[in-house]
């Protein structure tokens, strides 16, 4: 399956990495809006193609188009390969708002591509792991899910996350991972969700504290934040034990199990943790699906509506 790139980023060199790894998967082509960082990159992985235009790319001969671009263009970057009859692989956040992932996904729909949001912790054997536990009944009733995401940014206002204009704020980048591990968890959305934040002096949220309530009881807590050092664990308790995803969660590497004075401990080794998400998505191509039944159109939705009613109450609040 033929892979192309908009935007020759560090997160991109990550992916490019993966299909690299990836059997089935091959780099045709990657898109800046510089020739030179194009031609950089696809030097940098042997890419035969490079364009100075996203919608040169879409217009190529890729089958599928990972977007690794600034939070702010992915919505116009997957119209763009999605009207061109691309299939996408989306970087989180999907897009900035509820409607804007909405609008995707109708234009998915008509457009018969499939469409997946990058939320490459969900197929990590270490996740898959933790939630075969959890549901096994080893750790008793789930009660609640505590998670933590934090990285000590320094790069102030330069900084990608920091700025409003490319989409930045905690929430969009780090955020997402405690509300899509959560509800992957919990099996369920939240019934209720709470949140308060820190804004910087342009109205961006820098540290996130968020409480919901799922359904059969399970409450969750989860805190990101970018100005400072945090555990990066994700703990899963339960009536009898405890699940604990070590640092950093999204992509743990080691579980430990802790049932009374009984300690388990998990160990899982890859190089590069996109390979799995690469692997449903050209599964669920070759079975021609829409969406991934993993990463589903509606548990997208379902953040994003989180997410946005989070940042519209905070920049009421900010006002």
């Amino acid at each position: 399956m033929k892979f192309g790139i908009m935007g020759p980023g560090r997160i991109s060199r990550k992916f490019a990495d993966a299909v690299l790894r990836t059997e089935g998967a091959k780099l045709v082509g990657v898109a800046s809006k510089s020739t030179e960082r194009a031609k950089k990159f696809a030097e940098e992985f042997a890419i035969k193609n490079y364009y100075n235009s996203y919608e040169d790319l879409a217009k190529s001969d890729v089958d599928v188009i990972y977007i690794g671009t600034t939070n702010n263009a992915h919505y116009e970057n997957m119209i763009v390969s999605i009207e061109n009859g691309k299939h996408v692989l989306c970087e989180k956040p999907f897009t900035l708002s509820y409607e804007q992932t909405k609008d995707i996904f109708e234009r998915a729909r008509q457009h018969g591509v499939f469409v997946m949001e990058a939320m490459w912790s969900i197929f990590l054997p270490a996740t898959l792991k933790a939630k075969e536990i959890a549901q096994s009944g080893k750790i008793g009733q789930i009660k609640q899910i505590d998670s933590c995401i934090n990285y000590n940014n320094q790069g102030g206002d330069n900084d990608r996350m920091f700025n409003k204009e490319l989409g930045g704020g905690v929430l969009y980048d780090l955020g997402v991972y405690n509300l899509w591990l959560s509800c992957f968890f919990a099996e369920s959305y939240p019934e209720v969700v709470k949140g308060v934040a820190e804004l910087d002096s342009n109205g961006v949220d820098i540290t996130d504290v968020l409480a919901a309530r799922f359904k059969g009881g399970i409450t969750a807590s989860m805190r990101c934040g970018g100005t400072y050092f945090g555990n990066g664990k994700l703990t899963i308790y339960g009536t009898k034990g405890c699940v604990i995803m070590n640092r950093p969660f999204q992509d743990s590497h080691l579980i430990r199990v802790e049932v009374g004075d009984i300690v388990e401990e998990y160990r899982f080794e890859h190089p590069n943790g996109f390979v799995y998400e690469l692997n449903e998505v050209i599964r669920c191509i070759k079975e021609g699906k829409q969406q991934s039944d993993i990463a589903s159109w509606e548990r997208s939705l379902k953040v994003a509506e989180i997410t946005t009613n989070l940042l519209n109450e905070w920049a009421s609040e900010g006002n």
